[in-house]
C-alpha cells in the first residue's frame, strides 16, 4: 500500500498507451467531456503565443509530481504544462529530446511545438481547465490549439492527473488523451513528462513524427513508481581501441538492481555528447562510429524508478581498411599509431 509519505513521492514514470495497455485510460472512459463527468470549468486561458500562464489550481492541496509537491501548474501555449515557472526556458517553442538539462524542465508535454492558444467562447476554444468535486482530479483540456505557422493544423487534447500516488491497478497518475486531430503531426514534436532537474523523463514521442502514433481516442498513460533508481553508477568502461574495423565494443561492469542502460558518446574532449541507445546487458556495439575517430564513451544504469549518474569516460575508436590508424575528432589529418589492444 502506499504510505502517507509515498502520495506525492513519485521518482519516476513507467508509460504504457491505450494501444498496449487495456487498463490505459483517463479513468472516465476516454476522452473527458467535462460537463458529463461533472468537472466544472475553473478557468479558461486567453489567447495566447509564447508565454506561460498561470498558476492554475493553486487550492485543493498540492500536485505530486516526480517527487516533489507543487502548489500550481502553468499552462504554455507550445502544448506543454509547467509546474515551476522558473524552469521555463529561454525557447519554450523548440521542442526537446526528453530528458534535457536545458530549459524547460518540470514539464507535462502533450503535444509540444511552437502553436499558439486562439479563445472564442462561442466555439468553445482554447484551454479549459477543471478538478473532480473532490479535488483529486485535475483536468486540462486543449481545443483546437493551432499551429502557429499554419491555422488549418488544431488539435484536441487534454491531460488528466491525479494530485496524489495511488497504487489501484490502471489508476495511473497522468493520462493524455487525444481527439479531433486535424492537420500536420510531421513534426519534429515531443510527447512526454520529465522531472525539474532534466535527468529523468519518459517520452513516446522525441523530437520526432506523431503521424503514424497519435490518432483520436488515443491516450497516453504514465504509472508512477516510488522504488529507488539503482544504486551505483557503472564502473569498468571500457571501449575497444582500434580492434574490430565495424564497430566500437563498449563493456561495463553489471549494476545489480539495474534493468538497462544509457550509453553515451562524445569525442575526445568530452563534447558534442549524444546518446547512442539502450542496452539491457553490459555490452554495447557502436557501429555508427567513424573509422579511425577516437571518441569517449560513458554509461548510466537505469530501472523504472529512474537512472544514475553518467559513469567516468573510456575513449575508444573502430580501426579503417588499411590498419591500425586513427585520427581525434578534432583534427583533420590521420596519425598512425601502435594498436594498445
Amino acid at each position: 500500500n502506499i504510505t502517507e509519505s509515498q502520495e506525492f513521492s513519485a521518482l519516476g514514470y513507467k508509460m504504457s498507451t491505450s494501444k498496449d495497455d487495456p487498463l490505459c485510460d483517463t479513468g472516465f472512459n476516454g476522452y473527458v467531456d467535462l460537463a458529463e463527468q461533472n468537472i466544472s470549468v475553473t478557468a479558461r486561458v486567453p489567447t495566447s503565443n509564447s508565454m506561460a500562464i498561470g498558476p492554475f489550481f493553486t487550492t485543493g492541496g498540492s500536485i505530486g509530481f516526480y517527487g516533489q509537491q507543487y502548489t500550481g501548474l502553468w499552462i504554455t501555449d507550445d502544448g506543454f504544462v509547467i509546474f515551476d515557472p522558473t524552469r521555463y526556458g529561454k525557447k519554450p517553442w523548440e521542442p526537446q529530446i526528453l530528458p534535457n538539462a536545458k530549459g524547460p524542465n518540470a514539464l507535462a508535454a502533450l503535444l509540444w511545438q511552437n502553436m499558439k492558444i486562439v479563445y472564442n467562447k462561442e466555439k468553445n476554444q482554447g484551454v479549459s481547465l477543471g478538478a473532480t468535486p473532490d479535488g483529486a482530479f485535475i483536468v486540462v483540456e486543449f481545443d483546437d490549439v493551432q499551429l502557429a505557422a499554419d491555422s488549418g493544423s488544431t488539435y484536441d487534447m487534454e491531460m488528466v492527473m491525479r494530485r496524489k500516488v495511488s497504487n489501484e491497478a490502471g489508476a495511473y497518475e497522468i493520462v493524455f488523451a487525444y481527439d479531433n486531430l486535424r492537420g500536420n503531426l510531421s513534426g519534429p514534436l515531443t510527447i512526454g513528462v520529465e522531472n525539474a532537474a532534466g535527468d529523468s523523463g519518459a517520452a513516446l514521442v522525441n523530437k520526432g513524427s506523431a503521424k503514424q502514433v497519435l490518432s483520436n481516442g488515443f491516450m497516453v498513460c504514465f504509472n508512477a513508481v516510488t522504488g529507488p533508481p539503482p544504486s551505483s553508477t557503472p564502473s569498468g568502461i571500457t571501449a575497444s581501441d582500434g580492434t574490430f574495423e565495424d564497430k566500437v565494443k563498449i563493456t561495463w561492469q553489471d549494476v545489480s538492481t539495474a534493468t538497462r542502460y544509457g550509453v553515451f558518446r562524445a569525442d575526445i574532449n568530452g563534447n558534442n555528447e549524444i546518446k547512442l541507445g539502450t542496452a539491457e546487458g553490459t555490452l554495447f556495439n557502436d557501429i555508427s562510429a567513424a573509422a579511425g575517430v577516437t571518441y569517449t564513451y560513458r554509461v548510466r544504469a537505469c530501472n523504472d524508478y529512474g537512472c544514475t549518474t553518467l559513469s567516468s569516460r573510456d575513449a575508444g575508436w573502430r580501426a579503417d581498411e588499411d590498419g591500425d590508424s586513427r585520427w581525434t575528432a578534432t583534427e583533420t589529418f590521420y596519425i598512425p599509431v601502435a594498436s594498445s589492444k
